[in-house]
């Protein structure tokens, strides 16, 4: 599932800082892998060489998921986490449907929604940032300049107060790292509930608040937040299928800052794979609950 490492740090050697090169369309869901999802991350790139974001906007980027991509020194470990998790989420998302309605909840600066809507989707992003929102309109405009029927909002809200009814039947529901921010988690879940299409999903990625790293480290803990088996409750307490829970990326970032403790963590998480200990040490997990 996990792209090769060695292969991930030849994809960063050979790209390009060419403002003039062509933004990356991905082409179906259906054939959609890792290098369609480094390609799609380069894009930024070519947006920043475009001159379409402020300086405040730019420090906003820096500091949003993104940012980890385009801080040279974290990247490697980003593509190594994120990467699986993008390719897993869209194979999910559109598995029964070429054309989902597809609400993210947290967009932030409005990646994963764009690139939802650029694979077919009609795509909805929330994000309770204003700036974070004048970002995501930016990015839309600029990419509507290669596509004509690009088909998605942005909505500055908060997502207890959105009108999730008003765009009924629901798809899906996605988060991607921000779930963990809007609690309760309950009582958002009920929320979403009544607009969500019987059959339809929701996806949400996260920091595991279960693991080793955030018991032993008191910064990595975060009050109020659903451990993965929490969530699982949850979703069985209100009639959810819980069709998918898995973690991921057993090694913390720090783990990737030299190439010899690269080697070794990578090793490691390989051997906690084996001995089936991922989940104590994972960093993130996924869960996808189906509405019965």
């Amino acid at each position: 599932m996990q792209e090769n490492l060695s292969k991930i740090k030849m994809k960063e050697e050979q790209r390009t800082q060419d403002s003039t090169k062509d933004i990356f369309i991905p082409k179906t869901p259906k054939d959609f892998k890792e290098d369609d999802a480094f390609n799609y991350l380069q894009n930024i790139e070519i947006e920043i060489n475009n001159g379409i974001f402020s300086k405040k906007e730019l420090l906003l980027l820096e500091n949003a998921l993104y940012g980890k991509f385009l801080d040279k020194s974290r990247r490697s470990f980003f593509l190594y986490h994120h990467l699986p998790l993008w390719v897993d989420s869209i194979r999910t998302l559109f598995k029964y449907n070429a054309h989902p309605k597809i609400i993210e909840l947290g967009c932030g600066t409005g990646t994963s929604s764009l690139l939802f809507a650029m694979l077919g989707a009609q795509s909805i992003g929330i994000e309770l940032d204003a700036n974070l929102i004048g970002i995501c309109n930016k990015r839309k405009r600029f990419y509507e300049r290669q596509l004509e029927n690009l088909n998605v909002e942005f909505y500055q809200a908060n997502t207890f107060d959105f009108h999730f009814e008003d765009h009924a039947p629901v798809d899906a529901y996605f988060s991607h790292f921000a779930f963990n921010l809007m609690k309760p988690a309950d009582t958002l879940i009920a929320l979403l509930t009544s607009s969500l299409r019987v059959g339809g999903k929701i996806v949400i990625i996260d920091g595991n608040q279960s693991n080793i790293y955030a018991h032993l480290i008191p910064s990595r803990r975060r009050p109020g937040v659903f451990t993965p088996s929490m969530m699982r409750k949850e979703f069985n307490r209100l009639g959810y299928r819980v069709v998918e829970l898995k973690t991921h990326c057993a090694i913390p970032p720090i783990a990737f800052n030299s190439m010899l403790t690269r080697k070794f963590s990578l090793m490691a998480e390989e051997i906690i794979r084996f001995l089936g200990l991922q989940r104590f040490f994972s960093v993130s997990y996924t869960i996808v609950a189906e509405k019965s």
